[in-house]
């Protein structure tokens, strides 16, 4: 109960309350936003929409936090003003105290900071909604990043995806409008990717089967993680130093061939995706750096997309039917599959797919994006509640972010030239890889 008044009082602190009370068709609710304003008064934050949304989200915690940064791949019914503020989350999130980090860490690992430090850095460098990161020196000399959990973070999420689910159900009875949004859906796939980030075990064993896939490829390096100092609530990871992938001036300026980059970006993205079917799915600029030489950086190994081989095959088959506009065997696909319901009109679906179909072929190549066709796909599947996968859904979103990197790199970048080579070098046995 504390809980969810601590919910509405941040509403009403952030003035989100004139959005949920505006236009009610009842004066029961009319007068429920009345009675909350008047046993909440507060002084309201001034800001844009997008502004306070972004400032409710920090306040009220990580699930939250995290349910702003998944709202800001959606710009398909998000404005874009508040998609801006919303992808701030990213790099916005106040630390916790640094005395309570060395403590989890000390009791992770049952060690003194000492034992295992001659040097820990208690300034954070960094700071998400599940964990932050400190810089330090190991005994032996090494130069590592330690990614420490927040503490309680589990209790705290499992509660919070619970109200949450509740608050959202009260929400879209009177506000019917908010359920084209699918915030349901959206808090599904939030709870599996902000669940799976709390045991940082998992994330080093991601690093190495990262690192394993990825170890012909000289333009890529991973992090090597120290085992012995890591744990369930720390990760103990060599420090990594670069530019940020975005940060194009800086990148010029250190002589990095920027065409070159991003053609090693497309085909490292299509190797995790349909050779090895893991994936970075966090594939966003604080994400990834670039050293002087050009080697790519990957880091924050906490969200990864997996795809069987059978899902490789269903998407390739998906997509080929798409491009060879065979909507019959989309829908024979998509069944086979076990995402499509008996209740589903598939002439419904049929329609929809050939609108997507179409859009392809009207789209001049130099406008050509993988991530737009997955996207339109899969959503247009998903408004007719095709139960599309997880995975597949994650994947869309990895795609058009690595795909927005590469055009904020190089805006001409005609990608659909790009990926030609790089699936026929990968995928035809043709050619072996760049070495």
């Amino acid at each position: 109960m504390l809980r969810i008044s601590d919910i509405i009082g941040v509403v009403i602190k952030y003035r989100l309350d004139e959005y949920l009370f505006r236009g009610a068709k009842t004066r029961l609710l009319l007068l429920a936003g009345q009675s909350i304003r008047s046993v909440f008064s507060q002084k309201s934050v001034d800001g844009t929409v997008g502004y306070r949304i972004r400032k409710a989200l920090e306040e009220l915690g990580p699930v939250y936090v995290k349910f702003g940064q998944m709202l800001s791949a959606r710009s398909d019914i998000v404005p874009p003003s508040i998609v801006k503020e919303l992808e701030l989350l990213r790099e916005s999130v106040k630390p916790f105290d640094s005395h309570i980090a060395v403590k989890i860490l000390e009791d992770d690992l049952g060690l003194s900071l000492n034992e295992i430090f001659s040097s820990f850095d208690l300034t954070p460098v960094a700071a998400g909604s599940v964990a932050q990161v400190h810089y330090a020196e190991l005994i032996t000399g090494e130069h590592v990043a330690v990614k420490i959990l927040r503490p309680n973070i589990e209790t705290q999420i499992k509660k919070d995806i619970t109200l949450f689910r509740q608050v959202v159900s009260l929400v879209e009875i009177y506000k019917p409008d908010i359920k084209k949004i699918k915030i349901s859906k959206i808090i599904d796939e939030l709870s599996q990717s902000i669940l799976a980030e709390l045991d940082l075990r998992k994330e080093a064993a991601s690093i190495s089967r990262f690192a394993e896939n990825m170890k012909e490829f000289t333009y890529i390096h991973v992090p090597k993680v120290y085992s012995q100092w890591s744990g369930k609530n720390t990760l103990t990871m060599e420090r990594m130093q670069g530019i940020p992938i975005n940060h194009v001036d800086d990148l010029s300026e250190q002589g990095v061939d920027i065409d070159k980059l991003v053609s090693q970006g497309l085909e490292s993205l299509m190797v995790q995706i349909f050779r090895d079917g893991f994936f970075h799915a966090d594939q966003h600029p604080g994400n990834l750096w670039v050293k002087p030489d050009g080697t790519r950086i990957y880091l924050d190994f906490g969200i990864m997309g997996e795809l069987s081989t059978q899902d490789r095959s269903t998407l390739l088959k998906i997509l080929f039917a798409l491009y060879t506009n065979n909507i019959q065997k989309i829908i024979s696909l998509i069944t086979e599959a076990g995402w499509l319901t008996l209740t589903t009109s598939s002439t419904e679906i049929e329609n929809s797919l050939q609108t997507v179909s179409q859009s392809i072929v009207n789209r001049r190549q130099k406008d050509f994006s993988l991530g737009k066709v997955v996207t339109d796909l899969f959503r247009s599947l998903e408004s007719f509640d095709v139960s599309v996968p997880y995975q597949f859904t994650l994947l869309a979103k990895t795609i058009l972010v690595v795909e927005g990197v590469s055009k904020q790199l190089a805006p001409n970048l005609n990608i659909q030239s790009l990926a030609e080579p790089v699936l026929l070098k990968h995928f035809t046995g043709t050619k072996k890889p760049n070495r």
